[in-house]
């Protein structure tokens, strides 16, 4: 698992121009251990659009000697709690040649040139997650010293009818985002709900407005509104064609009500009225207000299994 780069294959850092060609990679990525496609070029895009993200510096691209990408590798997210997550794909015609393991070990570099930012005995770690199906990615990280630390899944559902209505607790309304007046609401919503997650932290409200998707369909965004408070959000969108929840989050107080499912099944009508009839989701398999039995109910099941590795770059009780 030590071994280095195949000769005449180059690492450096990608260029826009290189985004589709990424995008193909994990494609193929995702076609020969998922039997589909999870990603698109505007999810590589949006990686390198967001707030704090520097292309030249936080990815890199191993290029073939016939000048073909075939690794990439990202170091998109490095949270104020001490989480910093990288993400990386090989092709599957280029396998153990060095490519994960170069890649893994850049990675952790940059990781650790963000160790000054964090205030003194704060636990640093590094996390990466993949396909439970990646053998070759289980046995690479476990070698390089890291270890199982959670657990994601990919639920779906295939709609067959119209679902029927929702039904919604005493004092509760829904409506479709306002972009002119909604944005603060919507954003203490998601940090409310959010705030005992694992690997969350809270997000600056300028940092959020910045990172919001420039296309988004209010349409697409439920508020279930109590006066003039929003009790919940469902943040919805379309994935390589089929309907996507991105955020469903209830505020504390109003968990326990079934208004989490509610605003589920507000989304599923609305996306069969569009025509969509599968629907996916993303979901902690340790979360810790059962949202994922909450899906079961409404009918999804499991379609993809990930696991998230983890290593500490600095422990608590470091200087």
């Amino acid at each position: 698992m030590s071994k280095g780069l195949a000769p005449d294959f180059v690492m450096r850092s990608p260029t826009r121009e290189d985004g589709q060609a990424i995008a193909d990679l994990i494609a193929a990525h995702d076609r020969e251990l998922m039997g589909e496609v999870s990603f698109e070029l505007a999810d590589v895009l949006a990686d390198w659009e967001a707030p704090q993200y520097d292309l030249p510096q936080d990815a890199r691209v191993v290029v073939a000697p016939d000048g073909l990408i075939v690794g990439y590798e990202t170091v998109y997210r490095v949270l104020p709690n001490g989480q910093i997550s990288t993400d990386g794909y090989v092709h599957p015609a280029y396998r153990g040649r060095g490519i994960g393991t170069s890649m893994l070990n850049w990675a952790e570099t940059r990781a650790r040139e963000h160790l000054p930012k964090f205030e003194s005995g704060l636990r640093v770690s590094l996390h990466a997650g993949f396909s439970s199906n990646n053998q070759a990615a289980h046995l690479l990280f476990e070698a390089m010293g890291y270890s199982i630390v959670r657990h994601y899944l990919t639920m779906e559902i295939e709609l067959t009818d119209m679902p029927a209505p929702p039904a919604w607790p005493a004092g509760i309304s829904v409506r479709t985002f306002d972009p002119a007046h909604d944005d603060y609401r919507v954003w203490d919503t998601l940090t409310q709900a959010f705030q005992e997650h694992w690997g969350t932290a809270p997000t600056p409200f300028d940092e959020w407005l910045e990172s919001k998707p420039s296309d988004l369909d209010p349409m697409l965004w439920f508020l279930a509104m109590s006066g003039d408070e929003a009790a919940g959000v469902s943040l919805c969108s379309y994935r390589l064609g089929n309907g996507w929840i991105d955020d469903l989050g209830v505020r504390p107080q109003w968990r326990g009500l079934g208004l989490g499912m509610a605003l589920l099944k507000h989304s599923f009508r609305e996306f069969y009225s569009r025509g969509t009839t599968k629907v996916g989701l993303r979901v902690d398999a340790q979360n810790l207000t059962g949202a994922t039995r909450l899906y079961e109910r409404a009918g999804m099941h499991i379609t993809q299994r990930f696991d998230i590795y983890g290593k500490d770059l600095r422990t608590a009780s470091s200087a």
